[in-house]
């Protein structure tokens, strides 16, 4: 009975190492396919080797012991398993520098769209809060004070995203709201009211 047992010990041993070898001599095959691919110049004869890739990838897989393989030779296979062991994820042809780039490029994109949606939102909001809470109407006279260049005029029109005002030459001057928010504002109520413009001596 005890040599049975090693015997049967020394089939699985013999039979895994067997089927390991034999894994190991389709990676090398899979690798060879593999650097033709990243090796391809036109889209065309990427389009051909990955597709002969793909064959040779899914005869590999049907090998026992495929799915458990490290694919230590292809340096350019990754492989995700899920934390059960039950799910695993191969792709390859992706070389760090690419997706380095293209993880570069995806950011970069995030960081402009947020930028966006926040300057649209803080216009948005800063209309909300000029229409109900500022003592600002539509007619009004008023100055926004700017430490370079102080913008007077009739107030004409508030929207969602600028003020629009009409200055005494005719000129349609528009401001955004997040920017007007953040100034100094004086407002007369009707345009026959004009500013003093403080003398510079």
């Amino acid at each position: 009975m005890f040599m049975k047992l090693i015997f049967f010990t020394f089939l699985v041993l013999l039979s895994s190492n067997f089927f390991s070898q034999d894994l190991a001599e389709k990676e090398s095959e899979l690798n060879k396919s593999l650097l033709l691919l990243r090796g391809a110049t036109t889209d065309e004869e990427m389009t051909e080797l990955n597709a002969k890739f793909k064959v040779k990838m899914l005869d590999f897989l049907k090998n026992e012991g495929a799915l458990a393989h490290k694919f230590n030779s292809c340096k350019t296979i990754s492989v995700l398993d899920s934390p059960d062991g039950l799910i695993r994820l191969i792709t390859w042809n992706i070389d760090k520098t690419d997706l380095i780039v293209f993880l570069t490029s995806v950011v970069t994109v995030l960081g402009i769209a947020f930028f966006a949606q926040w300057s649209i939102l803080s216009n948005i909001t800063a209309s909300l809060i000029l229409f109900f809470n500022h003592p600002l109407k539509i007619g009004h006279y008023i100055r926004v004070m700017d430490k370079e260049f102080d913008v007077e005029g009739e107030l004409q029109d508030v929207s969602f995203f600028f003020i629009y005002i009409k200055t005494e030459e005719g000129a349609l001057i528009t401001i955004p709201t997040s920017a007007v928010l953040n100034k100094t504002i004086l407002t007369n109520a009707t345009a026959s009211k004009k500013f003093k413009r403080p003398d510079n001596k």
